[in-house]
């Protein structure tokens, strides 16, 4: 069938608008703001008022004004703390809204600290009515319709506490201790994380936050003590950041003092992500922005009113500094048949291929090159060990190693000893087996700055020994400073499946990862909560023992091409 002009030029209209409504509807309003301090400043009128400056912030439930500006600003009359005035028009731009209710208050000391006449704050009469997205890169407010809204980045479910968005996170205090709680996300927090007091007092934190150091913030009865120390890692939804700096606050009232939630996540974290509030269905969208840093080893916890600070001039030092005569070498090892005549040790499925995978990826996307890669498929006991003797000979005292296994492996409940399984092993005779303390020997004796075994093999949590995987994920500054000889393990002491959902994560998260350094502990640990979640196997990551390490993490660096 043949069609006219006419109906063509319809056609190609309607795929353009369908191609149009794919990309989402315009938003219902959209409102400029300055961030001021760290905090998200907009103007609105009230009641064909001038232009008012007002907070948003997702921390507050109700909808306040300053009650020293109500009567000479506004047609609404100055009443006492907390009178309630109802049915106010409140113009954002070209857009009107009735807010049903709005309180007084005075807020001098916001006014004070920010350094700009402060009116009026607004949150939870925007957010239940629109999503909101916010855009830091483009310092914009925008608001959309339920269902027409941008959905970027990671999605995050959060409950309602008082009208508070409120999120579940891990707090990563050392390698050896964290703890998981619920989190308030308040844009109007000019903190990085506060911790509530009770909670912190309940886990003993002013003696696991690092070096502490204490101020005194606000003005009169406001006035507290305010401790500052940092956490190891702060962990929600697929996020990961290191070195982040906290506070404790003393304050024996208000929302400090709230025994429900362990802190509050502030806008000098929520800044680094351009955030999309849909209270419809619960969640919160994290978008990284420009500003995003994974390590935030320079900044300071206390809530100053100044905007979050650029990370200090290392020179040599700086975070972003893999030595530039340092190269990344990879032995990649997949084991899929074998050799025993008693059929003991069963032919696998996935290991050669999963080698492959992980070497291809490492090539393509990281700072590995095809020279320096060692491809082993269905290696003997041999030829694993000559290799290693080769790879010694090559590397540098600031080169990096990554040691990658896949086959089967065990475990000696009488010599108490795990092993790997070479392709010419056999089940009645442990000649050709290698054995951790092997392993150990070569990974202790080859000369690179870090040193990372990644090992997908049953019982492969053995090459812990004694000392137990741990969660510990450096950021990338302390990473790189220090020696490593570490391993990440796709389970412990314990039978492992063929078909590898470990593998099946690990690929996806360095796939899927858009920083330019990750560190091993980082993507362990992305991997290990949704391995976890699948599957009923727990993969390890921590420390192989008396092999060197002294502190440091494996860095995986984005290629530029």
């Amino acid at each position: 069938m043949f069609l006219s002009k006419a109906s063509k030029l319809v056609c190609l209209l309607t795929m353009l608008l369908g191609c149009i409504a794919v990309e989402g509807q315009a938003p219902t309003a959209s409102i400029p703001f300055k961030l001021v301090k760290n905090q998200i400043v907009i103007a609105a009128k009230v009641d064909d008022s001038q232009p008012l400056n007002f907070i948003f912030d997702s921390g507050s439930g109700l909808t306040v004004m300053d009650k020293k500006h109500l009567g000479d600003r506004t047609r609404i009359p100055q009443v006492n703390d907390f009178l309630r005035t109802k049915n106010v028009s409140l113009r954002l731009g070209p857009h009107s809204m009735k807010i049903k209710n709005v309180y007084s208050y005075d807020m001098s000391f916001l006014t004070e600290s920010i350094g700009i006449s402060i009116d009026g704050i607004i949150g939870y009469d925007l957010l239940y009515k629109y999503v909101v997205h916010v855009d830091y890169d483009r310092s914009v407010l925008e608001l959309f319709d339920f269902g027409d809204s941008p959905e970027k980045g990671n999605a995050i479910r959060f409950s309602l506490k008082t009208s508070i968005p409120t999120i579940q996170a891990k707090v990563i205090l050392s390698e050896n201790e964290s703890f998981d709680d619920q989190f308030f996300v308040m844009t109007g927090a000019g903190t990085h994380l506060d911790l509530n007091g009770p909670g912190a007092n309940e886990r003993d934190l002013i003696n696991k936050i690092g070096e502490v150091s204490s101020s005194q913030v606000g003005e009169g009865n406001r006035k507290m003590v305010y401790l500052e120390g940092n956490v190891e890692a702060f962990v929600f939804g697929n996020q990961f950041i290191s070195n982040l700096p906290v506070g404790i606050s003393t304050s024996k009232s208000g929302i400090q003092s709230d025994k429900r939630v362990a802190g509050i996540l502030g806008n000098r974290v929520l800044k680094m992500f351009n955030l999309t509030f849909d209270y419809l269905n619960n969640k919160i969208w994290f978008s990284k922005n420009s500003s995003y840093k994974d390590d935030l080893i320079a900044e300071v916890a206390k809530p100053e009113t100044s905007i979050i600070d650029p990370i200090a001039n290392r020179n040599s030092e700086s975070k972003n500094s893999i030595e530039p005569s340092s190269n990344y070498y990879g032995v990649f090892i997949g084991i899929n048949d074998y050799l025993d005549e008693d059929n003991v040790l069963v032919d696998l499925e996935s290991p050669i291929t999963d080698a492959k995978k992980l070497m291809q990826l490492l090539i393509n996307k990281y700072s590995f090159d095809l020279e320096s890669a060692f491809l082993l498929t269905n290696p003997k006991r041999n030829e694993i060990l000559e290799t290693l003797e080769k790879i010694a000979d090559k590397v540098t005292e600031n080169d990096h190693l990554l040691i990658f296994y896949a086959g089967h492996g065990i475990w000696d409940d009488r010599l108490n000893v795990g092993y790997w399984l070479p392709s010419n092993s056999t089940s009645s005779n442990k000649s050709n087996w290698i054995s951790n303390s092997t392993i150990r020997d070569y990974i202790s004796g080859i000369n690179s700055k870090h040193t990372l075994l990644i090992s997908d093999a049953c019982f492969s949590g053995s090459i812990f020994k004694t000392r137990s995987g741990d969660l510990k994920g450096l950021g990338v500054y302390n990473s790189t400073r220090l020696k490593s000889r570490r391993a990440i393990t796709s389970g412990n002491i314990a039978p492992v499946p063929d078909k590898s959902k470990f593998m099946e994560y690990l690929l996806k998260r360095l796939e899927q990862n858009d920083s330019e350094f990750v560190s091993a502990g980082q993507i362990y640990y992305q991997v290990r909560e949704a391995v976890i979640n699948n599957t009923l196997n727990a993969p390890q990551f921590g420390v192989i023992q008396n092999a060197g390490d002294e502190g440091g993490d494996f860095v995986f660096v984005r290629s530029n091409d």
